[in-house]
């Protein structure tokens, strides 16, 4: 009896468990902006693996959605939260791009609201329903993704820089939680592409609300969309605009630089990145602006100066954005070399070595 008592109890505390880590794996906040807008977003922008904002804007008799969240366990929650601000229905989600983070939730909303229209580029239509590459990385990522993060948390702890142990226990509570359970929820993934896609632009009245979808050049991919509403002054950027720490995976980064002066044109006054806190003004911008600008000469001179990428990542200039970006959290100071400088300068090197300027 004392055994089978044991065993109950052990078992009863291993489902609490998978509960609480289901719970901490997939918390959403809400955020109310005003009495028709809300953000549903991760409390920690940078925990691994990342999960995007979610803007919900309600109109007149209906809602539109930006961006779904990761997984079909992170939209139900989205969804959940939307039922407890408003019985309207979610008439129109649109997805920015094609990652995962923004897209694997949108078989939750078909599921709840049926005649939900789904909108997107052509490009990330594409990326969730090729047969290679792609989306497809959900079904080995997690074995990989845990082996190299293993390998950067010996390396981390070689080093001993000040400050690692916080980077050494954000990347374990990925190995040790996260990745395991992310997996698992990406096995019931049905992939849901858009309805209707926008190659330029498309307007949608919700009553008082107006929207314009906007293809503005490459970004964070091929196939980046922001969401613009005239009235209010506020901008959805997606992934080309990330807060604190800017990813840096653009295949196109001479674009996705040009993609952003457009930007600077346009009357905002808010900006709801793709992670991150709200963005207030153009200031945030135009720093992304700069370092670009920074990173393609970094670039550039490699090139000139037939020297190695990995040369010119020294220069002091580098440490000046990083104390501008990371603001001194090693955290924050480990992700603008790992999310940015690192990838992005190898890609400015890649695209100006082969003479490409998009």
């Amino acid at each position: 009896m004392r055994i089978y008592i044991i065993t109950i109890l052990v078992l009863f505390a291993s489902c609490s468990k998978k509960a609480e880590l289901s719970t901490i794996t997939f918390q959403r906040d809400l955020w109310k902006i005003n009495d028709s807008t809300y953000i549903s977003y991760r409390p920690d922008p940078l925990r691994f693996a990342v999960e995007s904002n979610v803007s919900i804007f309600i109109g007149d008799d209906d809602i539109l959605v930006v961006d779904a969240g990761g997984t079909p366990e992170g939209g139900r929650q989205i969804i959940n939260q939307i039922k407890s601000i408003s019985s309207k229905p979610v008439k129109y989600l649109v997805n920015t791009h094609g990652h995962g983070d923004h897209t694997m939730g949108n078989q939750a909303f078909k599921e709840a609201y049926p005649k939900i229209q789904i909108i997107s580029h052509p490009w990330t239509v594409k990326y969730l329903t090729t047969e290679t590459g792609g989306i497809n990385y959900i079904h080995n990522y997690p074995q990989s993704t845990i082996d190299y993060l293993s390998e950067e948390v010996k390396r981390l702890q070689k080093e001993a820089e000040p400050g690692y142990e916080q980077v050494v226990q954000n990347l374990q509570q990925h190995i040790d939680v996260d990745a395991l359970f992310r997996f698992n929820q990406w096995k019931e993934v049905k992939i849901t592409p858009a309805d209707q896609t926008v190659d330029r632009e498309l307007s949608i009245n919700l009553g008082n609300r107006e929207f314009r979808i906007m293809f503005l050049g490459q970004g964070d991919t091929p196939g980046d969309l922001w969401i613009y509403l005239p009235n209010e002054k506020i901008l959805c950027s997606g992934d080309a605009l990330v807060n604190p720490i800017p990813y840096g995976y653009s295949r196109q980064p001479i674009e996705w630089l040009e993609t952003l002066k457009k930007v600077k044109l346009i009357d905002f006054k808010t900006i709801i990145p793709g992670h991150g806190d709200l963005l207030s003004g153009n200031d945030y911008l135009t720093q992304m602006i700069a370092l670009l600008e920074f990173d393609k000469s970094l670039a550039q001179a490699a090139i000139s100066e037939n020297k190695p990428i990995e040369s010119v990542r020294s220069d002091p200039g580098v440490k000046q954005f990083e104390q501008l970006f990371a603001k001194g959290n090693p955290v924050w100071r480990y992700y603008f070399y790992e999310y940015f400088i690192n990838p992005n300068t190898e890609r400015f090197y890649e695209e100006l070595n082969k003479g490409i300027s998009l």
